[in-house]
């Protein structure tokens, strides 16, 4: 007999066997066999990240800004919510260059750029966030910046779990796998016990890591070290990227920037950290055999990358053993803050939090370390540009005669007319500086009204001329960057 769904107590006990019904012992049998019936959709996603030798935030965050741009581009830019966020700070340069490359971005770009203008952005500039980077994930305001900074959160709560689900008497089960970069964010979730001999085994692994191939111009030698410690590549190049406008020759830089600011094609200010890039780092590949520039090399995820894919092979493979040394460094000192481990404390993971709960954070100095942001010369540089070409702009504007090239030119785009609010001290010039913006403005306003309706099938003999540029025109003057000549729209 293979009896009754429903099997009676008395008789399961008197045979030995737990009390319920078949389906509950099956459920007990199949979650005791297999882990993860007892994991969530994203703790099994981040498993088998782990299992493929990979950062499983960067694995599951690579998709982010596409998933976010898809999303974007067939409902989101119709949602009032979508809408508003993008009116109070649109698209930072980074997401604002993927948003050009795409073929189904026209449209929705235009339609929600058309909205911000007629909300009152052509007065109402937004102003930079404080901590102002320039690769994707990192300005406060821009859509994708803030998806993308969710997601890495969200996984990094999952993750914490996975591991605390698995952690067997303070064994690490998959080999250190995180990258630095990512490591910072998980720090907080974790116990003191479980912190330690994760953070041993990053060193270890870091230490022991094969140096690169010198002789190999590509990357392949590369990754091993650029997983351990600023993680994947990015799915999105950070702007400005080495090498995406040509650099000047030295000269007069108040004439300089007069010439930049008589242009029509891009903001000046946009234009001069992009050349300053350039520059930065042809001068870094000719002093890499004749000077110490270990001080001068990138240490953020967005510029190390752009290095690695742009830069000579020579000084790509200099940074990235700079920078696993730094690395290496930020752990020891960060293992040095740490009190000595209790072995009672690895066992379970409640009582280590109950014990921290009672005694304070022991660990909370080497926390404190690791989530400290380093420094990195490359963002140091484009904010020492940005600010130098901001101050030079100031003065020359205080000159009638300039102050026409300045409105017959691009002007500047919205993110440097904000910065310029800010570091201006002359009041007449800041006038200056947001009438023409926002006569602009509204001129964008007009073309990108003209266009919507000259794209509508019942408006196909109607002559279309330079306002049908305006998507493009409006991620210039939105999102700021600068873009290749025959980059467009499709």
């Amino acid at each position: 007999m293979g009896g009754s769904i429903h099997a009676d107590p008395v008789t399961e006990r008197a045979a030995g066997r737990p009390p319920g019904t078949l389906i509950e012992r099956w459920t007990r049998r199949s979650r005791k066999s297999d882990l993860l019936a007892q994991r969530c959709l994203p703790e099994v996603q981040l498993a088998a990240s782990l299992t493929n030798g990979e950062c499983p935030i960067c694995a599951r965050t690579a998709g982010d800004a596409d998933h976010l741009m898809r999303y974007f581009a067939i409902e989101g830019h119709g949602e009032l919510e979508v809408l508003e966020g993008y009116r109070r700070g649109p698209f930072c340069a980074t997401h604002g260059h993927y948003a050009v490359t795409r073929t189904d971005m026209a449209s929705p770009l235009g339609a929600v750029q058309s909205f911000a203008l007629r909300a009152g952005l052509r007065c109402d500039f937004p102003p930079p966030g404080r901590d102002r980077r320039f690769g994707a994930g990192a300005d406060p305001r821009c859509l994708a910046c803030r998806s993308l900074r969710e997601t890495t959160l969200r996984f990094v709560f999952f993750l914490a779990n996975l591991l605390h689900g698995t952690w067997k008497a303070g064994q690490y089960p998959y080999a250190g796998l995180i990258c630095q970069t990512h490591l910072t964010l998980l720090t907080p979730h974790l116990s003191d016990g479980m912190l330690r001999p994760l953070l041993e085994t990053c060193a270890v692994r870091l230490e022991t890591a094969s140096p690169p191939d010198s002789a190999s111009n590509g990357i392949a030698s590369l990754e091993p070290i650029l997983r351990l410690t600023v993680g994947n590549a990015l799915p999105l190049p950070a702007w400005p990227k080495p090498a995406g406008v040509t650099s000047r020759k030295p000269g007069d830089p108040g004439k300089d920037l007069l010439r930049d600011i008589a242009e029509v094609s891009s903001c000046p200010v946009c234009l001069e950290m992009a050349r300053v890039m350039t520059h930065w780092t042809k001068w870094l590949g000719e002093a890499v055999n004749k000077q110490e520039i270990a001080d001068l090399l990138p240490t953020c995820r967005e510029h190390v990358w752009a290095l690695v894919l742009a830069g000579p092979p020579p000084l790509a493979h200099r940074a990235v053993e700079v920078n696993r040394r730094q690395h290496l460094g930020h752990l020891g000192l960060a293992l040095g803050k740490m009190p000595a481990a209790r072995n009672d404390s690895l066992q379970r993971y409640p009582l280590a939090l109950w014990r921290r709960f009672r005694d304070g954070d022991p660990s909370a100095l080497s926390r404190a370390w690791l989530r400290r942001p380093s420094r990195c010369p490359f963002c140091d540089r484009l904010d020492v540009a940005e600010a130098e070409t901001l101050a030079l702009l100031g003065i020359l504007l205080r000159l009638q005669p300039n102050r026409g090239l300045f409105a017959n030119g691009f002007g500047l785009c919205l993110r440097h007319a904000a910065r310029f609010e800010q570091v201006c001290p002359d009041n007449d010039v800041k006038h200056f500086v947001r009438s023409t913006e926002s006569a602009k403005l509204a001129l964008l306003s007009w073309e990108l009204t003209v266009s919507a309706r000259k794209n509508a099938w019942q408006w196909r003999p109607d002559p279309k001329g330079s306002e049908m540029a305006a998507p493009l025109a409006g991620v210039l003057r939105l999102s700021g960057g600068t873009f290749d000549p025959a980059q467009r729209f499709d």
